[in-house]
C-alpha cells in the first residue's frame, strides 16, 4: 500500500495533533507507511508530540500533500465533521479517489464526503476514539498498542477534556486508568499541555482578564477581544488564547464565555457554557459555527470596531429566542 495521509483540521488543537500522531504511531508499528498532515502549522506548544517533525502542512507544503491525497488509496480524517474545517486543503481531499474513513466525536458529520464514518457525540475527543477502535482491532489488548501511540492519544484526550475538566465519560476515566497502567505518566503531558508558557502569553492573559474582559451579568455572558493591538503587544503566537475562556467561567454568574481573537481575514469566536447552556446552539446561531455542547467555535467577518456591539446584541437576541422556545 501507498502512503496513507492522515489529516486532521486547520488551526490544530491537542486533540487534532494527538490523534493525528497516535495513528501515526500506531500504523508505523505495523509496518506501513503514513503521513501526519494538517491545513496550517501546529501551535508551538503542540509539537512535542512530533519530535521527529514528521507532520507536514499544506500551507508550506502544499505540492507534497496533493500528490500524496491524490495517491492515496486510503485517508483516515480525524477531529473535523465537515470538509470546510480542513481549509484549502478540501478541494484537493474531495477529488482524492481514496477510501476515506472519518473518526470524529462532533455532531452532523457530513457523512457523504466519506466511504467509512466512526462518529460518537457522546466522547471526549477524537483521540479516545480513536482509542477505542484501536483497542477493539487489537482484541482488547493494550499491550499491542506501542506506547508512543498511547501517549499521544493520552496527550490528545486530556487536552480536549482541559485535564478532566468537560466533557468527561466513563469511558474517558477508563482510558485514562488504562494509560497509567501502561506507563504514560499523565503529570508529565498535564505540564506539558498546561504549564508551559512563554513570559509574554502569561502578561497577555492578565492584561486580558484586567483589561479587555467585560462581563454582562444581565446577559449570563463574559467576553475578552483579542485584538491586533493586544496581539501586537504580547507578540502573540497561535495557540496563545487557548484556555483563557474557561477562566471566564469561573465567575457564578456567568452561563457563557466567549473569545475573539482578531485574525487577517476573520474573527474567530470560541465558546464555552455551564450545564445547562448550549455552546453549541450559541454558535451555530450567531457565529457561523457549531461543536460541542458546552465548547464550541466558529468566526464572524466584521470590523474589530463593531465586535462588542455585535458579541452583546446577539447574546441578548440569543437569550432571547431561548426564552421564547421555553
Amino acid at each position: 500500500m501507498k502512503f496513507i495521509p492522515i489529516v486532521s483540521h486547520m488551526n490544530p488543537d491537542g486533540d487534532a495533533v494527538g490523534a493525528v500522531m497516535g495513528i501515526y504511531y500506531f500504523l508505523r508499528h505495523k509496518g506501513l507507511d503514513a503521513v501526519p498532515m494538517l491545513p496550517d502549522p501546529a501551535p508551538e506548544r503542540f509539537r512535542w508530540m512530533d519530535e521527529d517533525s514528521v507532520i507536514l502542512n499544506f500551507r508550506e507544503n502544499e505540492e507534497r500533500i496533493t500528490t500524496l491525497l491524490s495517491e492515496a488509496e486510503l485517508i483516515i480524517a480525524l477531529d473535523f465533521n465537515n470538509l470546510s474545517r480542513i481549509d484549502a486543503m478540501a478541494s484537493v481531499f474531495r477529488a482524492a479517489k481514496a477510501r476515506k474513513v472519518l473518526i470524529d466525536h462532533h455532531l452532523y458529520p457530513q457523512t457523504e464526503c466519506f466511504d467509512q464514518v466512526f462518529s460518537t457525540p457522546d466522547i471526549s475527543s477524537a483521540s479516545e476514539l480513536a482509542f477505542q477502535i484501536l483497542l477493539d482491532y487489537c482484541g482488547n489488548d493494550i499491550s499491542q498498542i506501542p506506547f508512543e501511540c498511547l501517549n499521544a492519544l493520552t496527550a490528545g484526550m486530556l487536552s480536549d477534556t482541559n485535564s478532566f475538566n468537560n466533557s468527561v465519560f466513563p469511558s474517558t476515566m477508563r482510558m485514562a486508568a488504562m494509560a497509567i497502567e501502561n506507563k504514560v505518566d499523565l503529570e508529565e503531558l498535564n505540564r506539558r499541555l498546561f504549564h508551559i508558557h512563554r513570559e509574554e502569553r502569561v502578561r497577555m492573559i492578565g492584561h486580558c482578564l484586567l483589561n479587555a474582559m467585560v462581563v454582562r451579568k444581565d446577559l449570563e455572558m463574559a467576553y475578552v477581544f483579542i485584538d491586533k493591538e493586544i496581539k501586537r503587544k504580547f507578540c502573540y503566537q497561535k495557540g496563545d488564547g487557548d484556555g483563557l475562556v474557561n477562566q471566564l467561567l469561573d465567575i457564578p454568574e456567568v452561563h457563557y464565555a466567549i473569545v475573539l481573537t482578531e485574525d487577517p481575514d476573520r474573527i474567530r469566536v470560541s465558546v464555552r457554557s455551564k450545564t445547562g447552556y448550549s455552546a453549541q446552539k450559541l454558535c451555530a446561531s450567531k457565529f457561523n459555527g457549531g461543536g460541542h455542547e458546552k465548547a464550541s467555535g466558529g468566526h464572524i467577518r466584521i470590523a474589530a470596531a463593531e465586535v462588542p456591539a455585535y458579541v452583546e446584541r446577539s447574546m441578548a437576541e440569543y437569550l432571547k429566542e431561548m426564552n421564547a422556545d421555553e
